[in-house]
């Protein structure tokens, strides 16, 4: 019997079942603001205005500050505080229809999702479930 639960459990991991179990703190991170990012350019990209994209990009903040950083490393946790005050004056400026200044913070969102990747690439490897 242990052995068959055993065998059940490895093959769900071979599936992709449980992988999160294996990612570590910054990766899964990682993985959610890129999802957050996806979504907000998209929501960027369909606006018809700067007001109105602008709420796609607060909308972004509020998920962002919803993430859990007390168990990301210092460098990382840094970064993503500084890539959510880019946000947000690139929030504001859109709002105020100051296109100047609009892609100046857009400049800075993009310098802070780069650092955010070069620091996540530096991560240890994940570990991956066991290949029979």
């Amino acid at each position: 019997m242990i052995v068959g639960v055993f065998l059940v459990g490895v093959f769900l991991l071979r599936l992709g079942f449980g992988g999160d179990l294996f990612k570590g703190g910054v990766v899964k991170t990682h993985e959610r603001i890129v999802s957050i990012e996806h979504k907000m350019i998209d929501a960027y990209n369909a606006s018809d205005t700067p007001q109105d994209a602008s709420k796609g990009v607060a909308e972004a903040v509020a998920n962002l500050k919803k993430i859990k950083t007390e168990n990301l490393n210092k460098q990382y946790k840094g970064a993503l505080q500084d890539y959510i005050k880019a946000l947000q004056k690139w929030s504001l400026a859109l709002k105020r229809g100051d296109p100047i200044k609009a892609d100046e913070f857009d400049d800075l969102r993009i310098d802070e999702t780069r650092r955010l990747n070069e620091i996540y690439e530096k991560q240890p490897e994940v570990v991956t479930p066991l290949r029979f």
